[in-house]
């Protein structure tokens, strides 16, 4: 089990390519090297429908697609879901692309192919650690502003009487 994600939940990890060799070998890696549940998908459109049912911990997507670019599909899933980290698979490092997918859809990180698979694994472990450790600042940030306001409820109270 990831120890990045409570033990209770197995994390889900998405993967977009119009290519099923692609979706297949990455599928087979992911579920031999660690316990995640995989889900993949060769068509955009189908993966947006479908992940708006079952929401991913992380999503690695490829950047050429028929029916969308990569770019354009992880737009989407920032939308769906602004928290869960975005990878690109790329077949060459386009700095522009790169660039764009930084600034407009807040990458994660990007592999190119053909990719490691130890740095692949790594960029996922990592991505799964991140969303948890945003997860649990947040979850903190909120408890203080609860303290905070109950301070300033009682204070109130006090100068009342």
């Amino acid at each position: 089990m990831n120890s990045t994600i409570s033990s209770h939940h197995i994390p889900v990890v998405a993967v977009v390519d119009s290519n099923h060799a692609v979706t297949e070998s990455l599928q087979a890696l992911l579920r031999a090297e660690a316990d995640y549940q995989v889900l993949t998908y060769n068509s955009p459109v189908q993966a947006i429908e479908s992940l708006k049912l079952t929401p991913p911990d992380l999503i690695i997507v490829a950047f050429k697609m028929p029916e969308m670019n990569g770019l354009r599909l992880l737009g989407e899933i920032k939308k769906m879901y602004p928290d869960v980290p975005r990878v690109l698979l790329t077949d060459e490092a386009d700095m522009e692309c790169l660039i764009r997918g930084i600034n407009e859809v807040g990458l994660f990180q990007y592999i190119q192919k053909p990719w490691n698979d130890a740095q692949l694994l790594l960029v996922i472990k990592n991505g799964l650690a991140n969303k948890n450790l945003h997860r649990t600042l947040r979850e903190k940030v909120h408890e203080i502003d609860k303290v905070l306001l109950q301070r300033d409820e009682l204070f109130e109270a006090q100068n009342i009487m």
